[in-house]
C-alpha cells in the first residue's frame, strides 16, 4: 500500500493489507523490508507463513516467500509508512509512523490509529503514536497518509472525516 526509504540505510520498507475472510486475527497485515527479487507470499502465503486456503496448493515449486518483517495484527489496514527525518526530538528521527486505516470486517474494530515503529537491529517494536479515532465501536476518523514538513510538522489525511490534521510539537 505505502512505502518509504529508511534514513541512514536506504532500505525500502512497505506496508500491505492481509487477506480477508480468514478470521478476526489472521493473517497479519504486514511491514516488509522490500528487497530485490524477493517474493512476499501473496497470494499463496500471508503474514508469517499463514497458508492461503485457496491458493497455497497452486504455489510454484521452489518459491520461498520471505517472512514479514513486522506483523501489525489482522485487518488494521495499514495504508502508509513514513520515516521521520526532521523532528526536534532527535529520538523520533529514523523511526517510522504507520497509518492504520482500520478494519471493516472484524467482530471487534482494530486499527484506526497511527503507530510508531522503533527499529532495533533486524526487528522493530511498535508504540501507539496517535489514538482516539475509534472508541467503544464508534469511528470518528480513519488515517490514510502522513507527510512530514521540513520543520517537523506532521500532516495526516483522513478520508472518513474528509480532513487533514496537523500535528506539531508544542515547546514546553
Amino acid at each position: 500500500m505505502g512505502f518509504d526509504w529508511q534514513p541512514g540505510t536506504g532500505a525500502l520498507f512497505g506496508v500491505d493489507n492481509g487477506r480477508d475472510n480468514m478470521g478476526d486475527d489472521v493473517p497479519d497485515d504486514e511491514v516488509n523490508r522490500i528487497e530485490r527479487a524477493a517474493h512476499y507470499g501473496w497470494p499463496y502465503v500471508h503474514g508469517n507463513g499463514v497458508k492461503d486456503p485457496t491458493h497455497y496448493d497452486l504455489m510454484p515449486p521452489g518459491l520461498s516467500p520471505v517472512s514479514q518483517f513486522h506483523g501489525l495484527g489482522g485487518h488494521v489496514a495499514p495504508l502508509s509508512i513514513r520515516f521521520l527525518r526532521n523532528q526536534a526530538d532527535t529520538a523520533l528521527n529514523g523511526t517510522a509512523l504507520v497509518a492504520e486505516h482500520g478494519s471493516w470486517n472484524r467482530s471487534e474494530k482494530a486499527g484506526y490509529r497511527i503507530i510508531r515503529l522503533v527499529f532495533e537491529g533486524s526487528a522493530a517494536r511498535e508504540e501507539v503514536f496517535l489514538s482516539g479515532c475509534e472508541a467503544n465501536g464508534e469511528v470518528i476518523c480513519r488515517p490514510v497518509d502522513i507527510l512530514e514538513g521540513p520543520d517537523g510538522q506532521l500532516f495526516v489525511s483522513d478520508d472518513y472525516a474528509g480532513a487533514i490534521y496537523s500535528i506539531a510539537r508544542i515547546p514546553p
